[in-house]
């Protein structure tokens, strides 16, 4: 009985845990938020130059950490909501048999996360409620969904081909 109460707690455990990691990056600062993803994309600009095969000289790198970090800034937005998705969605299908509200039970309860750490950075100095990065953030969710659902049928399919249940 213990073993099934920390089966049903863990998947929720890690989806707390990534939506602490996610409150703590919004509750920086404006400046230090843009400072550390300014000095991630100074990091990541050389190794475009040398993969691409471009001249690395200060100017032309400069230029494109200016255009390279609102992009940066926005995938970032995508990647730390699709991974709250994909947690989520686990969670979701661990610990509950209601097969029609999986999908959109995990994106509500993301997406009204995501709703919260807009209007909390409306509170953070120098940060603003930014409706592109709900939509952002709303497209992270369902990609990290999907990318779960995905795993589940891959992993569903293994399961019948071991036990010989083939499904079309």
């Amino acid at each position: 009985m213990k073993k099934q109460k920390v089966f049903f707690l863990f998947p929720w455990l890690m989806v707390a845990t990534w939506a602490v990691v996610i409150f703590m990056f919004s509750a920086e600062t404006g400046a230090q938020s843009s400072q550390l993803s300014e000095g991630i994309t100074t990091r990541i600009i050389p190794f475009f130059f040398a993969l691409l095969g471009k001249s690395q000289d200060t100017s032309s790198m400069n230029a494109a950490v200016l255009v390279m970090h609102g992009y940066l800034r926005e995938f970032a937005h995508m990647l730390e909501y699709s991974v709250l998705g994909l947690l989520t969605y686990h969670a979701v299908i661990r610990t509950t048999s209601f097969a029609s509200i999986r999908i959109s039970g995990s994106f509500l309860l993301c997406f009204l996360y995501a709703l919260s750490d807009e209007i909390h950075q409306l509170f953070v100095p120098e940060r603003t409620f930014q409706l592109i990065d709900l939509c952002m953030d709303s497209i992270g969710i369902l990609l990290g969904i999907f990318l779960c659902r995905l795993i589940a049928i891959k992993i569903d399919k293994q399961k019948a081909k071991r036990s010989g249940v083939l499904h079309p």
